[in-house]
């Protein structure tokens, strides 16, 4: 316990110690005055700097927005599928209500009014779940710009330290001056003023080179320039285009959606003039028709993979293409593409698509899961109610009797 305190509790107190502090009163913790440099880095200190650039491991971070990034993705989806329910107990109610020319009881009250609440409830975590999203892509951004800025810190180093004069001549210069000083007679004192004049004149004659500015001015600076590009750019340039954000919407969507019977909006549709992002709640329509996503969610899902055939259980799509393949039987075929040469690479197996695969291209797709496993369960209720349908139809013949009827024992066939 004592150490926990030592690093959290007490953060920034000094660690105390056994023995008393000599001469208290004189020691301060105040930093002195910043003063820029006086001269450029010299080649230690610049080889630090490029250390610093090369060797920048940011994966932890990385991994941890990543997984950020994928638990608002689950989230949404998650949340939407209970609204989705809530939405169709609701129609439930007034479907009952109309067909059987009844009154609302109570509890069909109680539980509509439940339902509208948490509707409304999912609609403001969609919208927190969004704007944490939308922190995550700008952190990642600017971890992908610190490449850049870091970059710029180093070139910057380098110009400087090789334009830089230095003043080795006028050093000694003066120093030779002030000896002579030292050894002349008393009757040149007059004449000192007049010397150091035109020493000091000497100096700033020499000193052509430009004011140094710090490291830490410079990185600043070059993260200032970065995070102002990023600043001017729309929310359908920071946002839309990105592959966090478009899989984002895709499972807001397909919650919203398991039907599949509205397509999702194009992106340009995302964000409203005011830059507002559209997050249409369960039961709101959600824009207008996008062609192409139409034809994609059109039509009866194939959940085989292309490239086995077999039934998709873990299906991994392209960023590239959005073909989709189970996860084993792509990520064999890209190992055996090319051996010892671009084993992390192929062209992709479906017929028709010139589009390179790479294995960082790659992505759980959930929401292509989801909708297999809907598709899936809707396949067996409809082999389960028609099973049952011939099931009772063979029933009702063998009850007429007419339907010939074989012998348990000798397999002859009776009238």
């Amino acid at each position: 316990m004592p150490l926990l305190q030592g690093r959290s509790g007490r953060r920034g107190q000094p660690a105390p110690s056994s023995h008393p502090r000599q001469h208290a009163g004189t020691v301060s913790d105040e930093l002195p005055p910043y003063q820029p440099p006086t001269h450029p880095l010299n080649e230690a200190a610049r080889r630090a700097i490029d250390q610093i650039a090369n060797n920048r491991n940011t994966r932890k971070f990385d991994r941890h927005l990543e997984k950020s990034t994928g638990l608002i993705r689950d989230a949404v989806g998650a949340t939407n599928d209970r609204a989705y329910e809530a939405q169709e107990r609701i129609k439930e109610i007034h479907t009952k209500v109309r067909e059987k020319k009844i009154a609302q009881t109570a509890a069909d009250e109680e539980a509509i009014e439940y339902a509208g609440q948490f509707i409304d409830e999912v609609a403001r975590v969609t919208s927190e779940l969004e704007a944490s999203l939308r922190r995550n892509i700008d952190a990642r951004a600017e971890l992908q710009d610190e490449i850049a800025v870091l970059r710029a810190v180093q070139g910057e180093v380098l110009i400087v330290s090789q334009s830089w004069k230095p003043k080795p001549v006028v050093a000694k210069k003066r120093q030779a001056k002030r000896r002579q000083k030292m050894d002349s007679d008393d009757d040149e004192d007059e004449n000192e003023g007049a010397d150091e004049e035109q020493e000091d004149s000497e100096m700033v004659e020499a000193d052509n080179n430009p004011p140094l500015r710090g490291v830490n001015n410079i990185l600043e600076e070059a993260r200032q320039t970065k995070a102002e590009e990023w600043s001017r750019m729309t929310m359908y340039e920071k946002y839309a285009l990105n592959n966090d954000y478009i899989t984002f919407k895709r499972a807001m969507h397909d919650a919203q959606n398991p039907d599949e019977t509205k397509p999702l909006p194009h992106a340009t549709a995302w964000f409203g003039p005011d830059g507002e992002p559209v997050l249409p709640k369960v039961g709101e329509a959600a824009g207008d028709d996008d062609e192409e996503e139409l034809q994609i969610t059109g039509g009866k899902l194939d959940t085989r993979c292309p490239l086995s055939m077999t039934e998709l259980t873990e299906p991994y799509t392209s960023k590239r293409c959005k073909h989709s393949f189970q996860k084993d039987a792509i990520l064999e075929f890209i190992r055996l593409w090319r051996p010892g040469a671009q084993g992390n690479r192929c062209m992709c197996p479906v017929v028709g698509c010139d589009k390179e695969i790479k294995k960082e291209d790659l992505y759980h797709d959930k929401i292509l899961l989801r909708r297999i496993e809907r598709q899936r369960a809707a396949d067996q209720e409809d082999e389960g109610s028609s099973g049952a349908e011939e099931e009772e139809g063979t029933t009702m013949v063998e009850d007429h009797g007419t339907a010939p009827k074989t012998s348990p024992k000798t397999g002859v066939k009776r009238e």
